[in-house]
């Protein structure tokens, strides 16, 4: 005869392990049910809904929710309500506003933020919380619950939880904890799916807008995708008149051998190819495109053009117009230079005429200031750059033309020159042209009287490493500068034109014999000014 005692255990034994059995079933069937649901449709609040209904059925959990995570203002990650399910006779979690979103530490505590945040499930009785918190679950009739993490892209994007009101153990069963974690994954993976979707949509509205031509070429050379701007281009109305075209048909005979060997090969070598292209349109025009193509592991080319053809003739025009300037420039300053030797030739033939030494003088003095100008000029048109000039060149010429004007033997007076190379504009250079003649000039006629013999020392160059202050100085070893020399007081004009040219280059005018006579002027570097 049967023991009644164990006869009712394995009958309870029996029973506990059909209800098992009904449970995993019960559940396997809410999964199946999920991920139908889940590929059919488009990640939303309304799924949400659907998926949480479907697990409710499927558990005894006295609520089931979903919240997405999101960064406030002071840059904390926060849950937001997203969905929740519950049975009639339970009062819903987000009526009350603390649980429509919250601060994952200020709620649950960092230790647990920290644990969700590494992807482990979180399971507690709310008895087990400190005692701080517990306020805002009671107020729920929440005895415990078990978060599960949403991982996106591989980053805590929110999580998925059930709340118990009647059961206050922090251990759930292996099977609620594995339904959860399935249609957490379930959940994750096709919000990944929609992001993905979502971007790929994006890009695809970005080409398809894009106002430069984008296309994407087979191995073969075949046109398999264009979008609107380049199928614009090139003169056609809907795209489906070149997929399947070679790339190369649409381009001048003359380019087909260029793409043949330069473009593909480097493509196969290099991986990549910018530059210009001619194009030909539907109706045999052509065009100049800006082309960039790069070759994808596929062996697809993926290619970005733009139509340059305006820019081009705007270049051509912009070439075309500042070359007509320059010429007309150089003309201006060719006259200019014909009209200084004009009055120069002037003062020559007026010299003739004259038999006052001291006349014949000035007009001699003045003339060789006009020649200074006229050699600036010549500089000027003779030179590629014709916003400054060499002046280490302009010097040399400017020297040995007046010591021809003054018939100076250069046995007896030599000079030394150390001119760097500095550009000057025609703002700067007339002055400073200016300034070498009167200095020179005053060394030539008084430096060194009853054909002494010496030398004429002139340096042109950077006072600073920088260069941004220039240094003039011309200085012979002749008889030096008579006793009490001032130059505010002389009565000469060449001393005046010095003090004025000087203030004129914003510069500063230093003397002394050493032991001949030395004129130092130093200023600031000229700014070149733009010229309209």
């Amino acid at each position: 005869m049967k023991n009644p005692a164990i006869s009712q255990e394995t009958n309870r034994t029996n029973w506990r392990a059909k209800e098992a059995l009904k449970k995993r079933e019960r559940y396997l069937k809410a999964l199946v049910g999920i991920q139908r649901r889940l590929l059919a449709s488009t990640m939303d609040n309304s799924l949400y809904q659907e998926v949480l209904a479907i697990l409710g059925d499927a558990c005894e959990a006295s609520r089931i929710y979903v919240y997405e995570n999101f960064v406030d203002e002071e840059g904390n990650i926060c849950a937001q309500q997203a969905a929740q399910w519950c049975p009639p006779q339970i009062v819903a979690r987000f009526e009350n506003k603390v649980w429509e979103s919250f601060r994952y530490e200020q709620i649950l505590g960092t230790e647990a933020y920290e644990q969700l945040k590494e992807g482990k499930f979180l399971q507690k009785a709310v008895i087990d919380l400190p005692e701080e918190k517990q306020a805002c679950f009671l107020n729920k009739n929440i005895l415990s619950f078990l978060m599960i993490p949403l991982t996106v892209n591989d980053e805590f994007f929110g999580v998925i939880g059930l709340d118990h009101c009647e059961i206050a153990s922090s251990n759930w069963g292996r099977l609620e904890v594995g339904l959860l974690s399935s249609a957490a994954a379930a959940i994750a993976l096709a919000k990944e799916k929609q992001l993905t979707q979502e971007t790929l949509e994006q890009q695809l509205t970005a080409i398809e807008t894009s106002t430069e031509g984008i296309m994407i070429l087979q191995p073969s050379g075949e046109l398999h995708y264009i979008n609107p701007a380049y199928c614009q281009m090139l003169g056609y109305e809907f795209p489906q008149a070149l997929l399947g075209s070679q790339w190369r048909d649409h381009h001048p005979s003359e380019e087909t051998i260029r793409i043949d060997e330069e473009i593909f090969p480097q493509l196969e070598s290099q991986g990549e190819w910018n530059g210009e292209i001619c194009a030909q349109r539907q109706n045999g025009t052509t065009f100049i495109q800006e082309l960039s193509m790069n070759l994808t592991h596929n062996g697809e080319i993926v290619g970005v053009c733009r139509d340059v053809s305006d820019r081009k003739q705007a270049e051509e025009q912009l070439k075309a117009s500042l070359e007509e300037k320059e010429l007309l420039l150089k003309e201006v300053h060719h006259r200019v230079k014909n009209n200084l030797q004009v009055i120069s030739s002037i003062f020559s033939l007026q010299s003739q005429t004259i038999e006052d030494e001291q006349a014949l003088a000035i007009l001699e003095e003045s003339q060789n200031r006009i020649s200074s100008m006229a050699l600036v000029h010549e500089k000027l048109y003779q030179a590629a750059n014709l916003a400054n000039i060499d002046f280490a060149e302009y010097i040399r010429d400017l020297t040995y033309n007046l010591l021809a004007s003054y018939n100076v033997n250069s046995d007896w007076i030599q000079t030394e020159m150390n001119i760097e190379s500095i550009p000057l504009n025609l703002d700067s250079a007339i002055p400073c042209g200016l300034l070498i003649n009167e200095l020179v000039s005053n060394s030539l006629k008084h430096g060194f009287p009853d054909q002494r013999s010496g030398t004429i020392y002139i340096f042109l160059g950077g006072k600073d490493e920088q260069a941004e202050t220039l240094c003039l100085k011309v200085e012979d070893d002749g008889v030096g500068l008579p006793e009490g020399f001032d130059p505010h007081k002389a009565a000469s004009l060449g001393i005046s034109l010095i003090s004025s040219l000087t203030q004129q280059l914003r510069g500063t005018l230093k003397f002394q014999n050493n032991p001949g006579a030395s004129f130092e002027i130093t200023f600031p570097k000229p700014i070149e000014r733009k010229r309209f």
